[in-house]
């Protein structure tokens, strides 16, 4: 499993696939995580598990994030001004994301911003900083 490159992809997408194009439409970073990923709450983009949803369409989160954001409808980017962008994934890289790392990444995700806030409402930015702080780069 390939837990330390999946973690850092899935915050990338995070960051770059749904916080900066919601960012960019809806003025908020603002995103749901759900048991199976997470969501933007004011733009129709969505992981779920391994896959990449959007309003009419899906697809795995594989080949380069570009190119998904292409597909997608968005221009890929994070969320720039808002915070301190670390280690961005690039558009060009190639995704190879580990499905029982994601799956675990994802339960464990939920779990604490549910134990954390109460709710499952959290903006990218405060997970990225929590996953800084505990030594995850």
């Amino acid at each position: 499993m390939e837990f330390v490159a999946t973690r850092r992809q899935l915050r990338g997408i995070a960051e770059s696939l749904i916080a900066g194009p919601q960012y960019r439409a809806a003025g908020t970073i603002r995103l749901a995580v759900r048991p199976d990923g997470f969501v933007g709450v004011a733009l129709a983009l969505a992981v779920h598990g391994t896959d990449l949803v959007w309003q009419n369409g899906g697809a795995q989160l594989a080949g380069r994030p570009g190119e998904l954001a292409a597909a997608a409808g968005v221009d890929y980017g994070p969320p720039e001004g808002v915070y301190e962008i670390v280690d961005p994934l690039a558009a060009d890289a190639v995704l190879d994301i580990d499905p029982k790392a994601a799956e675990l990444i994802h339960r464990s995700l939920r779990r604490w911003v549910c134990a954390e806030t109460g709710s499952a409402g959290i903006t990218s930015g405060a997970v990225a900083r929590t996953l800084r702080r505990r030594g995850h780069r």
